[in-house]
């Protein structure tokens, strides 16, 4: 069985549907669904830690295909997912994508409103509840991903983050892709990724943005799809096993049917100010670590 030799870990809301999307279409590429964790089981989930045996059947139908990769955004925050990737494969390749911290917060506080993984729907209530939620350690029963998910002022905080990857692996194992760039010339960045895979450069059918901002439908239905009753679950336990692709495919056309894509009102100056003020030092650490002006994030 062919198993991951590159790694998109994110961060949250900083393109990696999109160039997860454009490379599923490679054909010397194989990536199963999005978003699997096995590598960052220090972060706090509700759902038991998948075992080895459930991470490797979602690479059962790779066959000969050249760039074999897992995309899992939290990877990025885990403090201890690079090591456990290393271990699993040392000779790894990592991408990571990047966007200016303030925004990437606001648009990841809506993708977690969309998801329901987010109950709070004033951002800035959201951002006032991080210390409670840190004291109380647990999410709500809807919550799919890690409890840190909903911790703001950490999740964006990308120099450590970064400089972990850099150390565990070395600066040519890291490939580092700036969200402005990726959404200015998502053809040359592309090909960057490529080139850094090793992979031919074989273009997607376009270029078009993927998972943009937007929010569910119906919260009522989203709610039964994540927390069905009792008899449905059993049902469904025999019908869509939990790791099946069957489950996966089903879940997935679900979620797009609920889901809208709207743009979402401007942050109020006041709240980007204070983010600003809170992640300056980080941006000013990070522009040194990665040898890119970032200057413009500060303004």
């Amino acid at each position: 069985m062919l198993k991951p030799g590159f790694f998109i870990v994110g961060a949250p809301k900083s393109a990696t549907t999109s160039l997860f999307s454009y490379l599923k279409q490679h054909p010397d590429v194989f990536l199963p669904k999005k978003e699997i964790y096995y590598f960052c089981s220090d972060l706090t989930f509700q759902a038991p830690p998948l075992t080895e045996d459930n991470y490797l059947s979602y690479y059962a139908e790779a066959t000969n295909q050249k760039a074999v990769g897992d995309a899992s955004v939290y990877y990025l925050l885990s403090p201890h997912a690079a090591e456990n990737i290393k271990k699993f494969n040392a000779d790894a390749k990592i991408i990571i994508m990047l966007r200016e911290p303030t925004s990437m917060v606001y648009s990841h506080h809506n993708q977690l409103l969309s998801n329901l993984d987010e109950v709070i729907e004033n951002f800035e209530n959201a951002l006032a509840a991080e210390p409670q939620r840190r004291k109380e350690g647990k999410v709500n029963y809807t919550h799919q991903g890690p409890l840190e998910a909903l911790f703001y002022s950490d999740i964006a905080k990308y120099y450590m983050q970064v400089k972990r990857y850099i150390d565990v692996f070395g600066r040519d194992k890291v490939h580092i892709i700036l969200f402005d760039d990726f959404i200015k010339s998502p053809k040359e960045e592309y090909v960057k990724v490529l080139n850094f895979l090793g992979i031919q450069e074989i273009m997607p059918k376009n270029f078009d943005t993927v998972n943009p901002s937007n929010a569910a439908r119906s919260k009522a239905f989203r709610r039964f799809i994540l927390k069905p009753p009792g008899f449905i679950k059993a049902i469904g336990r025999v019908l869509l096993p939990h790791h099946s692709k069957r489950r996966q495919k089903v879940m997935e056309a679900l979620h797009k049917v609920n889901t809208k894509y709207e743009k979402r009102e401007p942050m109020k100056s006041e709240t980007q100010d204070k983010l600003k003020a809170l992640y300056k030092q980080d941006v000013e650490k990070l522009q040194q670590l990665i040898n890119r002006d970032l200057s413009h994030w500060l303004k």
